[in-house]
């Protein structure tokens, strides 16, 4: 694993630094892949309950970035000092949406 000391220390760096990343040897690729969809979870809001999708009402929903390159970036820490809300998606309709 590499960045998890980095995102312990300061979680508002995951979405920049693009979160935690898990190294596997390629022959275990697959493996990796099915234990990951096993021990996936989805989104929580603040009190800990799980996030719907407001469109399909499924709890496969996932937080999700817009930081793709400098410029987004610039946005991204405008938006945390404009208090812009998260952004989700849902896994199962892709629908994108804010929680309220």
């Amino acid at each position: 694993m590499s960045d998890n000391f980095t995102i312990d220390a300061d979680s508002l760096v995951s979405n920049a630094i693009g979160g935690v990343k898990l190294r596997v040897f390629s022959r275990d690729v697959l493996k990796a892949q099915y234990i990951l969809e096993l021990v996936k979870k989805h989104s929580i809001d603040n009190e800990g309950n799980i996030v719907n999708c407001p469109n399909c009402k499924s709890e496969k929903v996932e937080l999700f970035s817009n930081i793709k390159d400098v410029k987004s970036f610039f946005w991204f820490i405008f938006g945390l000092f404009s208090s812009l809300q998260d952004k989700y998606k849902c896994e199962v309709c892709k629908t994108k949406f804010d929680l309220k």
